[in-house]
């Protein structure tokens, strides 16, 4: 090679390697060589599925387990029903052309129930055909609640019982006879549940029931 070609081609490479040893700036400009080199590292995105590490559970502590219901609090006082009772009438009674008869609803399941306001009472004709209901009434001649007093509570262990009077008088309002009553169909109170009872209290107009009471006698007043 020529002297002369040969200084062109070292003239060449210096002027490469001076464009390759220019930095540019961020913005694309170029950097003196005076200018530091910037320090910051672009940020890397995280890859999909990346999370940032959780901090440690306290010492003793649970996660809940997903979807749990928080627990159930103390169960409450269980309604009385026929499923859990018998229901049964009591000695009739009969006073001044009143007639009268007990249901009595005993406690006969493992735990206490309770119980309030009015039994539900169809009378019955010797077909078992509802010919009459009861009239819900607080008293009546037999009995029931003292004046102003709303039904109680009642609560019944196993084993107790409650009751409720059913009356009725012995002739129609009028004073002409009537044909006394065959069956009850009884219903224990806020139950759709029936049981059908023989009535042999006598009655047979204006028939009324008053609400369940304590004990076997019917009556508060």
């Amino acid at each position: 090679m020529t002297t002369p070609r040969r200084v062109t081609v070292l003239l060449l490479l210096a002027a490469a390697v001076l464009s390759g040893a220019t930095a540019c700036r961020d913005d694309g400009t170029p950097r003196t060589p005076q200018e530091p080199a910037s320090s910051g590292s672009p940020a890397t995105a995280a890859s999909p599925g990346d999370t940032a590490p959780s901090a440690p559970a306290a010492p003793g502590a649970t996660a809940p387990a997903a979807g749990s219901a928080p627990a159930a609090g103390a169960a409450g006082s269980v309604e009385c029903t026929l499923a859990n009772l018998s229901v049964t009438t009591g000695q009739p009674g009969v006073a001044s052309g009143h007639h009268r008869a007990l249901l009595v609803f005993t406690d006969t399941g493992a735990i206490s129930c309770t119980m309030q306001g009015y039994p539900g009472v169809a009378l019955l004709d010797t077909g078992s055909a509802q010919v009459a209901q009861a009239r819900r009434t607080t008293a009546g001649y037999s009995g029931g609640l003292p004046s102003g007093q709303s039904p109680p509570l009642v609560s019944l262990r196993p084993g107790r019982s409650a009751s409720a009077i059913v009356e009725a008088l012995a002739t129609n309002s009028d004073g002409t006879s009537c044909k006394p009553w065959s069956g009850l169909l009884v219903t224990v109170p806020d139950d759709t549940r029936s049981t059908q009872l023989l009535w042999d209290a006598g009655g047979c107009a204006d028939p009324q029931v008053h609400p369940v009471v304590p004990g076997t006698g019917g009556s508060l007043s």
